[in-house]
């Protein structure tokens, strides 16, 4: 067609009501003398050209289709986020509603009942009760790129992040797995962060990396002998969750680490005792970026920071 949205959206009344007295006008099974001839069957108060309208912005036209077809058509609100919800999350709505299901195969890295995960989503639905303290607590829907996941905010956590928990608020979900057979999977949430934070964080590493705007360019470590490699180094220090998978999270450990280079060294603590080098020596430049994102996969509590003389 034509034209934008919002210009068929203003035209589009006057067009329906008067195919409507058209319909009016003429019984069923009966044909109008004039009805072959176009010019003057038209509507004299109707006009071919459409009004000079801008279009609606992206995000007031998928508004629209949610309302009006309960689906998004053109497009989705997260696209815009796809990229920092692909590096943050651990899982999706898709893999977690796949669990259990009989189609379900070996080959499938799916997450399981009790694991730490991290999703990333929109706000859709809120449903807020008082638990037996008194206190409040909600059941909050969430929807990623794939579909919906309820999300359980009991009340220490609503109340450190209540305000996010508004519809269309965009957010990324730090909790625990629950998969029950007669209940569909849920997270209930240990944290809650605004997307756009992280999504802030990652724009302003890429930044640093890149002064002059070059795509690419990654932090190198400091040369041996050289000054910067003689100074008291950083030192991080990860742990890897008791009831995480291991060998999953060394493998985002070390992607991580690709990410965020540099000198600080880095020892990850096994949850069976016992510490280990990430491969190949890799260390870490111990910003802000790298910690927040360590302390998403791995919760906050199991991230540290300190100086090695």
């Amino acid at each position: 067609l034509e034209g934008n949205t919002a210009q068929h959206m203003a035209v589009y009344e006057k067009y329906l009501e008067s195919a409507q007295n058209q319909s009016k006008n003429t019984a069923p099974g009966q044909i109008s003398l004039f009805e072959t001839n176009t010019e003057q069957m038209a509507d004299p108060n109707l006009s071919s050209e459409l009004p000079a309208l801008k279009d609606f912005k992206d995000d007031a036209k998928l508004a629209m289709e949610k309302e009006m077809l309960g689906v998004y058509i053109s497009g989705h609100p997260l696209e815009t986020y796809r990229e920092v919800i692909e590096r943050a999350s651990t899982t999706n709505s898709l893999e977690i509603n796949e669990i259990g299901e009989e189609e379900e195969t070996a080959s499938k890295s799916l997450p399981r009942d009790g694991d730490r995960v991290v999703v990333c989503g929109m706000v859709t639905g809120k449903r807020t009760l008082v638990d037996r303290r008194n206190n409040l607590m909600a059941f909050v829907q969430i929807e990623d790129l794939y579909g919906d996941i309820e999300v359980i905010v009991f009340s220490r956590t609503f109340e450190k992040c209540k305000e996010l928990l508004e519809d269309d608020s965009v957010i990324l979900v730090r909790g625990r797995l629950s998969v029950r057979e007669d209940q569909a999977p849920s997270i209930t949430a240990d944290d809650i962060i605004d997307l756009k934070t992280v999504e802030a964080e990652y724009a302003g590493r890429n930044s640093a990396e890149n002064p002059a705007g070059e795509p690419g360019r990654p932090v190198r470590p400091a040369a041996p002998g050289t000054a910067a490699a003689r100074a008291p180094r950083t030192i991080v220090k990860l742990r890897v969750p008791a009831d995480a998978d291991k060998d999953d999270i060394l493998g985002k450990i070390q992607i991580l680490l690709e990410e965020y280079p540099g000198n600080a060294e880095v020892r990850i603590y096994l949850p069976e005792g016992g510490a280990v080098r990430p491969a190949g020596g890799a260390g870490t430049d111990a910003g802000e970026g790298f910690m927040n994102a360590a302390a998403i996969l791995l919760g906050a509590e199991n991230v540290k920071r300190g100086t090695k003389e």
